[in-house]
């Protein structure tokens, strides 16, 4: 299956979390915690690549081939949003696809403690979300993030690389959400830092 946008679309129609590439493999799609093959015949090392850098741009290319590590976000022509990771797999090219929501999941919808809920409350303090990939981490923060968009006169200001949902302002009339993003709009996170606090951000 040479389309990848047909290939993402049949990812999304069976509720697939992660699409896997990798060469002498077929396509897998990760559902409900298992991978299961999308394409009958396994795919060739050109076919792999082909597939993969149909996602980049040329600049891209260059840096992934450089670096041998590509880690960003994409979005297709219905804003569906991916974050990919590009990599070399026993000398071939591949690439794990993963689908995100086209808004944060309400937190409640994620069956956490009320305490949870209550944290988004909270005036002062800091919040650390820790666990192993896969787990939830940027799921839970966006849906507390959204929690306090939706119900608080809040400046938030977000340090992202790279970025895996995007927030709306929810209360625009006192409110608005900025970003300090590591790229292209700052150097690293060390000099988003200080402008967080030049932004007066209240989260």
């Amino acid at each position: 299956m040479k389309d990848l946008e047909k290939l993402l679309k049949m990812a999304r129609d069976k509720k697939a979390t992660d699409v896997h590439i990798v060469a002498g493999s077929p396509v897998m799609l990760r559902i409900e915690g298992a991978l299961l093959p999308a394409t009958k015949e396994a795919l060739t090392s050109q076919l792999a690549r082909e597939l993969t850098y149909t996602l980049l741009s040329q600049d891209q290319i260059s840096e992934f081939e450089e670096s041998r590590d590509l880690d960003f976000m994409t979005a297709d022509t219905q804003r569906n949003r991916y974050r990919v990771n590009v990599s070399y797999n026993d000398g071939s090219v591949g690439a794990v696809i993963r689908l995100l929501a086209a808004t944060p999941m309400p937190l409640w919808d994620l069956r956490l403690p009320d305490l949870v809920t209550d944290i988004t409350r909270a005036r002062k303090g800091m919040i650390l979300i820790t666990g192993s990939t896969s787990q939830g981490k940027t799921t839970t923060m966006s849906a507390m993030m959204d929690t306090i968009n939706e119900h608080s006169r809040k400046y938030i200001v977000t340090i992202e690389d790279p970025i895996e949902y995007v927030h709306v302002n929810k209360q625009p009339a006192r409110s608005g959400q900025g970003h300090h993003i590591i790229q292209p709009w700052t150097s690293s996170s060390a000099a988003a830092g200080p402008g967080c606090d030049r932004d007066r951000r209240d989260a």
